[in-house]
């Protein structure tokens, strides 16, 4: 008869081959893979929703690094572009950490198109909730986006956070991260 022991043992030995075996799909995907999706595509965003796009920024050459494709959830709107978090910027345990935060401010809890973060400013700026969202805030301006918006449905926010697709240019993802670490101590 099987122990608690080798059941969870069993458990954790199907999670590895799992990961081992989906592992290489998540290497598959990248940004010209994701945007060829045009069902999701809009030229509008909305605030409180989650979005991905190519952006070339205007200061590129006085930014010590930057990602050309964002996973951005847009908080506030203005004339020229708009404010939003790139959760990019954060390794993935910590992007999880503030989208389970933000989760929980959510206009309803079915996560369907209707969905959205209530998240401002000064929401965020609050509560310890949320606060992995500094190293995240970026500004981007309008016209330095170069794509349409694919539009990440709620139900897909947490696996979103979890794709590969960063691109950042002067520094890789690991030193980011570790400077994004940083700003938070």
């Amino acid at each position: 008869m099987a122990t608690i022991f080798d059941n969870l043992k069993q458990a954790g030995q199907n999670a590895i081959t799992w990961l081992r075996q989906n592992a290489a799909k998540l290497s598959n995907i990248s940004p010209a893979k994701l945007m060829s999706d045009a069902d999701n595509k809009t030229n509008a965003m909305q605030m409180g929703k989650m979005y991905m796009f190519h952006y070339d920024p205007k200061y590129k050459q006085k930014l010590p690094y930057y990602d050309t494709f964002p996973l951005i959830i847009p908080i506030e709107r203005y004339s020229d572009g708009f404010l939003g978090l790139n959760m990019h910027y954060l390794a993935p345990k910590l992007r999880l950490s503030l989208l389970q935060g933000l989760m929980s401010i959510t206009n309803n809890k079915t996560m369907n198109d209707s969905t959205r973060m209530m998240v401002t400013y000064n929401i965020l700026n609050s509560t310890k909730k949320h606060r992995y969202f500094k190293p995240t805030l970026k500004r981007y301006l309008a016209t330095h986006v170069q794509s349409r918006f694919l539009n990440i449905k709620p139900d897909e926010w947490e696996t979103a956070i979890f794709l590969p697709v960063e691109r950042f240019v002067k520094k890789n993802k690991k030193a980011v991260w570790k400077l994004s670490r940083e700003l938070l101590t």
